[in-house]
């Protein structure tokens, strides 16, 4: 009896761990992919120049606060979390990259091949 009260003494006596924290970076990325989307969408028709001049600049940030919340908690030895947050605003950030990246090259492909037209 006396070892059963004398275990769940110790039991109660050890440190609780500590909660992990969530990453300010992770965040930041998420908040930014989203908020790409929603400027870019949101802001297309009425303001079409400042949202393509600014929507890679907000995707720039989901993709680096991305990488940066997902190097923080590797370097943390699992006392932080977030690291979904941080995929959700890379993968989102990156999409927008490509997409814009894409898209410059299908101008870019018109104009020659126009170009070409004309010249001939």
């Amino acid at each position: 009896m006396t070892e059963e009260n004398n275990s769940s003494i110790e039991t109660s006596l050890e440190t609780p761990k500590p909660k992990k924290t969530l990453s300010i970076f992770s965040i930041l990325s998420f908040i930014a992919g989203i908020g790409t989307y929603v400027w870019f969408f949101g802001m297309v028709s009425s303001k079409p120049i400042l949202t393509f001049l600014l929507t890679p600049f907000f995707a720039l940030i989901a993709v680096i606060s991305g990488h940066k919340g997902r190097h923080d908690i590797r370097k943390s030895l699992a006392d932080m979390k977030g690291k979904t947050l941080a995929n959700i605003g890379l993968m989102l950030g990156y999409v927008i990259i490509l997409t814009g990246i894409f898209i410059i090259v299908l101008a870019v492909m018109g104009v020659v091949t126009i170009a070409g037209l004309l010249g001939s």
